[in-house]
């Protein structure tokens, strides 16, 4: 008899009977954990080829349902939840009984059977009380959001600094030590009480004297809150300093700058190309000051004002300088001298004598060569230099 018709056994056919003690009892009975449900052969833990070639199918186990699970546990929630069973006390006799009495099983089916079953019912289940007595109020307070309180404490003064809080003092016979500003406000809200004043005792030539201590309140330890005018004054030092500092500053600024000014700069060589050395020329500078070379020969970064005219009445900023071609912002242009024209078109030198004769790519290249090469910076005067007399174009020519 095979494992899947063991359900035939049962008379009846509508309700599936249970005599075992939970229902995944009767699961491993109807097929046993170890054998196969397709050749009903025992199963290898050590051969996992069996279960790819025969994959286990377990039919339910009511006559008229003709499903099919992969698994025990998609079975039992199946039978729970779609078909009545029918527990009735096991009988020795029954063949299936014996089957899975006589039928090993595994550590994890046999401690899952040993499990009972749970009702499914939504309706919670209370204990059996008697009908003539009332029935217990179930009466649960609603839960608290937040933050649960904190528990409140006697009010206590806190030992602070500055002027205290007000609190609703009581007269008492032996008034507290209190700060003065404390005891201002008591006497204004309760006339009746005289305010407290510490007193203090001369002290005596005889030093063996008890009373030469003198008694002081707290409220003369601390340190009393500061006056507007030694804010006042406060601010005043502050800003005293800071001119000083700025003075100091100045002066060395200035005495710097006139060390500069004493030094011997040489006059310009009329046999270089340009009347003014480089910075790789052969000028005897000072051993004393051998970093000075950068701040004779170095040049401005940025062109002049008559420079900047210039050039803008020979390359304006938004026209193309090959094919004279106006676009709406620089970006466009420079895509443009990229695309559409090759290395050897672009921003010429409009200087007559000048030796680049290479055209450059960029407009931020030529002006490089203009600081560079003409001395047209701010800090240069190129125009009224004698050896650039005659050699500045003017805008009606065109670019060489």
């Amino acid at each position: 008899m095979q494992p899947f018709q063991l359900q035939d056994v049962y008379a009846n056919s509508v309700n599936i009977e249970n005599r075992h003690a939970t229902l995944l009892s009767l699961i491993d009975a109807a097929y046993p954990p170890d054998l196969c449900c397709t050749c009903y052969e025992p199963l290898d833990p050590s051969n996992s080829d069996h279960l790819a070639i025969h994959p286990q199918k377990y039919r339910c186990l009511s006559a008229l349902c003709q499903r099919t699970f992969t698994s025990r546990a998609c079975l039992r929630f199946h039978v729970s939840t779609s078909h009545l069973i029918d527990a009735k006390q096991p009988d020795p006799s029954d063949p299936l009984y014996l089957l899975y009495a006589t039928a090993p099983s595994t550590n994890a089916s046999s401690s899952i059977s040993t499990q009972p079953l749970r009702p499914r019912s939504m309706i919670p289940i209370l204990p059996a009380t008697d009908t003539r007595s009332p029935a217990p109020s179930l009466t649960v307070p609603p839960a608290r959001r937040g933050r649960p309180p904190k528990p409140r404490s006697e009010p206590t003064t806190p030992a602070r600094r500055g002027r205290p809080r007000k609190h609703a003092i009581e007269p008492s016979p032996t008034p507290p030590l209190l700060p003065t500003n404390t005891a201002r406000q008591i006497t204004s809200e309760s006339p009746t009480t005289p305010p407290f004043r510490p007193s203090v005792t001369p002290v005596s030539a005889d030093p063996s004297s008890s009373s030469s201590i003198p008694t002081h309140s707290p409220a003369s330890t601390r340190s009393p809150s500061p006056h507007p005018q030694a804010i006042e004054m406060q601010q005043q030092e502050r800003l005293k300093l800071q001119l000083q500092r700025q003075l100091i500053l100045q002066e060395e600024e200035q005495q710097r700058r006139q060390h500069l000014q004493r030094q011997h700069l040489p006059d310009p060589d009329p046999s270089l190309p340009y009347g003014r050395p480089g910075r790789r020329s052969s000028v005897a500078l000072s051993p004393s000051a051998p970093h000075l070379d950068m701040h004779r020969f170095s040049s401005g970064k940025t062109l002049s004002v008559s420079a900047k005219l210039t050039l803008a009445s020979y390359y304006p900023h938004l026209q193309c300088p090959s094919c004279k071609k106006y676009f709406k912002n620089r970006s466009q242009v420079v895509r443009h001298l990229q695309s559409d024209h090759g290395p050897g078109e672009g921003y010429q030198c409009y200087y007559s004598d000048c030796p680049h004769t290479k055209a450059f790519s960029s407009r931020e290249g030529l002006v490089y060569h203009l600081i560079r090469t003409h001395h047209c910076g701010i800090n240069d005067a190129a125009t009224d230099h004698p050896s650039f007399i005659g050699t500045m174009p003017s805008p009606s020519q065109s670019p060489v």
